[in-house]
């Protein structure tokens, strides 16, 4: 074996060892810390600028939060270590899932998900618009 061909074999190691290290600590998940009524609006702010939402719940855990704007639902919620937004119209609202736990609002499309919102049972769903 050539010294050039050791030389490249030595270099392309280091760089594979390098790029596993770095996904391993990009694996390791941030605390989030949960919603509340200014994180949510600020989240709203920034990836609807051109909204301002009448009223805003939040869900029980943090995770998740609703807002109204004209006819539109904007639904933050978590989803990895960070937040994800989406819009879908206010009437659409009353086809969400009731589980034990609260509501599930199912997204399709491009970047789906799924919104769980802790909504106590004796609250009606859809929220009340001030």
């Amino acid at each position: 074996m050539s010294p050039s061909f050791l030389l490249q074999l030595g270099i392309s190691a280091a760089f594979i060892a390098v790029m596993v290290a770095v996904t391993a600590v990009a694996r390791i998940p941030r605390a989030t810390p949960p919603l509340d009524d200014t994180a949510l609006r600020r989240l709203l702010a920034e990836d609807y600028p051109e909204t301002v939402p009448e009223a805003v719940w939040i869900s029980r855990d943090g995770q998740a939060g609703l807002a109204a704007s004209g006819g539109a639902a904007l639904v933050a919620y978590r989803l990895g270590d960070g937040y994800v937004t989406r819009d879908l119209p206010w009437a659409d609202l009353g086809r969400a899932r009731r589980t034990d736990r609260g509501v599930e609002l199912l997204f399709t499309g491009p970047g789906g998900g799924v919104a769980h919102l802790i909504w106590p049972s004796a609250v009606p769903w859809p929220p009340e618009r001030l």
